[in-house]
């Protein structure tokens, strides 16, 4: 048997004012007037939506002058975790409290806490007594209104002014909430009707959705270069495609120049590469000049961005390793380079060259259609981009895998380098035209993570050992024991990099083996494709 409810929160059908609920409460249903004070929440969550995507919700809540930092479910009042709280700090780690460090460390790992949305307002506090005058029924209403908040913001004050003033504030309706006093449940259960009859039946969402709602803040959802959803839809409007890629870029820019999260950094790249993809597949679908020129800015400004995504990556990575002391000696010296190319990074994204870029992917035109020909319909442009796309990662494969066997690592590793972007790119494609193929592409997208995860790897020690040799140019005089141990490092790079090149016949083997297939699922992206396979993956 369920247990029975011990809150319920509602919200007022009938455009009921504050003062038709304070009437109705105390007037009507004899209930008492406790106490009234401000009430202003921030909602936090992760860069990837980490906290929402696993239930949970992480509000800093200032309430008569106190600050609360509270980890609860989703739809549930009552906190997994609370404690006094001044101001939330960017990473897990640097809270001082050890059970929300340790409740936050698994799904937040070291993503930076964003503010979200924030709400503003009143609460005014009830009780519902019995004839010895004790609680059995505790009430509150809130008023408030609900501001969005730029991810990559600093935290706002929760006891100041939740948002600048020239954002716009959504006024949301009043909600009740009433919460059972153990032992009371029959009197909680019949002033919950006694409202609801009044007021309506309508159940109020958690806090984070109904703020978010009215904001128009999209919790859970990043924004994607847009996917091809209808086999029949005409090719040439995937010209938007191209453009959303420019409110994603946007979208990015303020966190980059922050620094409050490097994967803002990480999400740019991978909208550089992914509409770089789609650009280059475009021939004859987007119009020609668009074509060369975004394909130029892209590729330039893709270029700009590596140096420091690189030193990006090692900066989480080393002072995790062993030699983690040592290492960090040598972000140190790298320091300097990471400066400059973050500096360089900023100008460009500041100047009139990146605004050009935006505004031509911004209004990206479709190709001219020639005189009698039928638009190209997305099947038909998928069955041709893709299959070629795999022929030139097939092709890839084989030049890395022969100059593996001949162990030429130096050749190899720029050849491996160059087979893991065409797979990248490849999947960004499918990631595109995926809804053409559904479920039957499963055991190719995998295939091509699993090249994308092994060749990053390697790609990773390759950036490790050129960084440490860049950094031991700025260490002339440091402590031995730094040396010795960076030297450590770099053999063991050196071996795993040479392990990886003998293994790289291997990492290709699935692709190679099941190539067959993936050529023709990928040449048949429309319902004919799922009658030939009977609906079953490859």
């Amino acid at each position: 048997m369920a247990a029975a409810a011990s809150s319920l929160s509602l919200v007022p059908t009938e455009g009921a004012s504050l003062a038709d609920i304070d009437t109705l409460l105390t007037e009507q249903l004899g209930c008492g007037r406790v106490a009234a004070g401000r009430l202003a929440r921030t909602f936090y969550d992760t860069f990837d939506h980490r906290l929402h995507r696993a239930g949970l919700v992480l509000e800093h809540e200032w309430l008569d002058g106190r600050r609360w930092l509270r980890l609860r479910r989703i739809d549930q009042s009552t906190a997994v975790v609370q404690a006094a709280c001044d101001r939330v700090p960017h990473r897990v780690c640097e809270l001082a409290d050890r059970r929300l460090r340790e409740a936050l460390d698994g799904p937040c790992g070291e993503r930076a806490l964003l503010p979200v949305v924030v709400t503003d307002g009143e609460q005014y506090r009830y009780a519902r007594t019995d004839e010895l005058d004790k609680t059995i029924v505790r009430i509150s209403v809130v008023t408030s209104v609900a501001v969005a908040v730029d991810r990559f913001a600093p935290a706002p004050d929760p006891g100041g002014t939740p948002a600048d003033v020239g954002r716009a504030r959504h006024v949301l309706d009043p909600v009740i909430t009433l919460v059972a006093v153990r032992g009371h449940q029959r009197d909680f259960d019949a002033l919950c009707a006694a409202v609801a009859a009044r007021l309506g039946e309508r159940v109020a969402l958690d806090p984070l959705h109904r703020a978010a709602g009215a904001a128009g803040v999209a919790l859970g959802e990043d924004p994607p270069i847009a996917p091809c959803r209808c086999t029949a839809m005409p090719a040439a409007e995937l010209a938007g495609a191209v453009r959303c890629a420019a409110e994603v870029l946007a979208a990015n820019v303020a966190g980059i120049e922050g620094a409050v999260d490097d994967e803002f950094l990480h999400e740019f790249r991978v909208t550089l590469r992914a509409t770089r993809a789609l650009v280059r597949a475009g021939e004859g679908v987007l119009h020609p000049e668009d074509r060369a020129e975004l394909l130029a800015r892209l590729r330039s400004l893709m270029d700009r961005t590596s140096p420091l995504r690189d030193l990006d990556v090692l900066r989480v990575r080393w002072p995790r390793e062993p030699e983690g002391p040592a290492l960090t000696v040598a972000l140190e010296a790298l320091a300097p380079a990471y400066d400059a190319d973050r500096a360089a990074l900023l100008e460009v994204l500041r100047s009139s060259d990146f605004d050009e870029l935006r505004r031509r992917l911004g209004e990206a035109r479709p190709a001219p259609a020639a005189p009698g020909t039928a638009p190209l319909c997305s099947a038909d442009w998928a069955a041709a981009v893709l299959p070629a796309e795999l022929r030139r990662l097939r092709r890839r494969a084989r030049r890395a895998g022969a100059a593996a066997a001949d162990s030429a690592t130096a050749d190899t590793a720029e050849l491996l380098h160059r087979a893991r972007k065409q797979a990248k790119r490849l999947r960004y494609l499918l990631d595109v035209f995926g809804p053409l193929y559904g479920a039957r592409a499963k055991r190719f997208r995998r295939a091509l993570k699993d090249v994308q995860q092994q060749l990053g790897h390697f790609q990773d020690d390759c950036v490790a050992l050129d960084a440490l040799e860049r950094a031991a140019t700025g260490l002339d005089g440091a402590d031995t024991a730094v040396l010795l141990a960076l030297g450590r490092r770099s053999e063991q790079l050196r071996t795993a990099r040479a392990t990886a090149v003998a293994e790289a016949v291997a990492m290709f083997a699935p692709l190679e083996a099941h190539h067959r297939r993936f050529a023709r699922l990928l040449a048949m992206p429309t319902t004919e494709a799922t009658e030939a396979t009977g609906g079953d993956p490859p």
